[in-house]
């Protein structure tokens, strides 16, 4: 932002520019003027490319003195300095009206620039999918892309059902009382996220819908500090072009408030109970399955036309109650739920990965693998004939879900990293090479043999 000193140290830099100005037009071409200096800075000829150089610089300036009519006569370095004092006083005086009048109209305008810059940022991220209309076509697309998950069939099941029911009624009456709710729990890495992500696919066909998550959450302990349902779906600080502070809806505001009619993911809703010791996640389900919108932060949002997919690795008791922990594969969050609301949500178990529903995860991913070293680096990778069998049952006794597989695999590219780095070590080549892949007993991971 210019202000007056600013302006006023300019015009000191234009008056001493002036006034240098005077001094080595006085006979720029003399012994000791500012040609030879060039010249002998430069190492050339003092009549050669200096005396060119200059010789336009000078020409400009003159110029401007032959206009007004101070170019020429005895006084002209009076002349000339009297320019430069004048231009000194004057830009003093004339620094006031343009920092009270022309430099706040500059700033108002970068300020509404700035504003309709971020309006039409914030308006361009707003998805424009639509939940379709057609139950038939909706349910096809949904029971083909639920294939892609495997196992889970009872979960799939209540899926399908709460998801069939709700769009038939807004089939029949063109609209439904308040947004559907579909809780999904159980154990990490079982197909929780992968699952909402293909509902968000089969109703709206965006593979990119509206989540939030905790990591998108600020911890805040001072007495204004904001639920995660006002940083999420209230009001954020943005900073203009002048930088100013500037308040705006949230990218998920601004979804809802533009587009209601979508698929809006919340994650790990257990591990948000940290940022909420009021329950405020708790009521906002509550008005937004009651009553079809949620006030946050002064805004109404309408979400009876929004189906909200929860994903949470809490345990079965902090949902059902009277039910015990028995059958689960590991301990998990306790969540101290108000059961009211459980009664209005549409709870989805989904239960441990059995062995053979690893196995099927496991191959793809393998034979991918395979296919990937085999065409980037010319080597076959051979599997161990109980390789399959015995990472299935690992992953099984690990409880942790397709993640496990995630990590043996892991396990494996670092290996074959090394494996290249010493045959590049020892001059050999490791092109054309076969690798068995299989389980080492001693270290409970896995390992690899080169094989002829």
């Amino acid at each position: 932002m210019f202000q007056k000193k600013i302006l006023k140290k300019m015009s000191m830099i234009l008056a001493l520019g002036f006034c240098i100005n005077t001094s080595v037009l006085a006979n720029p071409g003399g012994p000791g003027g500012p040609v030879a200096q060039v010249a002998q800075a430069a190492q050339v000829d003092t009549n050669a490319e200096a005396q060119k150089l200059l010789g336009h610089v000078y020409q400009a300036g003159n110029a401007a003195f032959e206009v007004a009519g101070w170019g020429s006569g005895p006084d002209v370095g009076a002349k000339r300095i009297g320019v430069s004092i004048a231009t000194c006083i004057g830009g003093t005086y004339i620094a006031g009206p343009i920092v009270q009048n022309i430099i706040p109209f500059v700033n108002t305008f970068r300020d509404w620039g700035g504003r309709f810059r971020n309006m039409v940022t914030r308006w361009w991220e707003v998805s424009g999918e639509r939940i379709t209309n057609n139950p038939e076509n909706a349910m096809k697309k949904l029971d083909n892309n639920l294939g892609q998950i495997v196992g889970q069939k009872e979960a799939k099941k209540v899926i399908k059902q709460k998801i069939s029911s709700y769009l038939e009624e807004r089939s029949l009456s063109g609209k439904s009382t308040g947004a559907c709710v579909l809780y999904l729990f159980g154990d990490s890495g079982v197909g929780k996220s992968e699952t909402a992500n293909v509902i968000a696919k089969s109703l709206c066909g965006t593979s990119n819908p509206t989540v939030l998550n905790p990591s998108m959450l600020k911890k805040d302990n001072s007495k204004d500090a904001k639920s995660p349902v006002e940083q999420f779906l209230g009001n954020e600080t943005v900073y203009g072009i002048a930088g100013e502070k500037i308040q705006y809806p949230t990218k998920a505001a601004q979804q809802i408030a533009t587009n209601p009619d979508t698929v809006l993911i919340i994650e790990e809703i257990d591990k948000m109970r940290t940022y909420d010791p009021t329950g405020s996640i708790d009521e906002f389900l509550r008005q937004a399955i009651d009553r079809g919108y949620a006030i946050v932060e002064g805004r109404k949002l309408k979400f009876n036309d929004t189906i909200i997919i929860i994903t949470s690795n809490e345990s079965r008791s902090s949902l059902i109650k009277g039910c015990s922990e028995s059958g689960t594969t590991e301990l998990r969050t306790e969540v101290d739920h108000d059961f009211s609301l459980l009664n209005r949500l549409t709870l989805v178990e989904f239960g441990p990965l059995s062995k053979e529903e690893y196995t099927q995860i496991a191959q793809p991913q393998i034979s991918k693998l395979v296919s990937d070293y085999l065409k980037a680096y010319k080597i076959r990778i051979k599997l161990d004939e109980n390789f399959l069998d015995l990472l299935s049952e690992k992953c099984c006794q690990a409880h942790k879900g397709a993640r496990c597989i995630h990590q043996y695999m892991d396990q494996f590219k670092s290996l074959m990293v090394e494996y290249r780095m010493s045959k590049s070590n020892s001059g050999r080549s490791y092109k054309g090479r076969s690798i068995e892949l299989k389980f080492d007993d001693s270290s409970d991971g896995v390992a690899i043999n080169e094989v002829q």
